[in-house]
């Protein structure tokens, strides 16, 4: 399945979603999909580069670690991948947020598949 068609049908799954991205190691966009209007792609891509520091550290804990961020007012959720990639998911805080790890988990099936 292409890539876009994998952060649409997450879109499609997550209603809180603002973007979701997918990079390579050193965090730069493979693909990406700004799923709230007035969201800067921009801003989804900073967002994505931002944990590329941390991988290294995250995969020692696992090679498909799932990891929830929460700030003020938003929630980023990491997935990682195999060969270092990962994907993003940035969106608003939801009472539906215990079905994401799930979402996720397929997306990195699919993905895996398509790598």
């Amino acid at each position: 399945m292409p890539l876009g068609a994998i952060l649409k049908g997450i879109a499609s799954e997550v209603e809180s979603l603002k973007g979701a991205i997918f990079c390579d190691e050193e965090g730069e966009r493979v693909w990406a999909h700004v799923a709230e209007a007035g969201i800067d792609p921009f801003d989804l891509d900073i967002r994505g580069a931002s944990f590329a520091s941390l991988i290294p550290q995250l995969r020692n804990q696992g090679p498909r670690l799932v990891a929830r961020v929460k700030t003020k007012g938003e929630v980023m959720w990491l997935q990682l991948l195999e060969d270092g990639y990962y994907l993003l998911l940035w969106t608003n805080p939801s009472p539906r947020e215990a079905q994401i790890p799930g979402i996720l988990a397929s997306a990195a099936d699919a993905l895996a598949m398509d790598m």
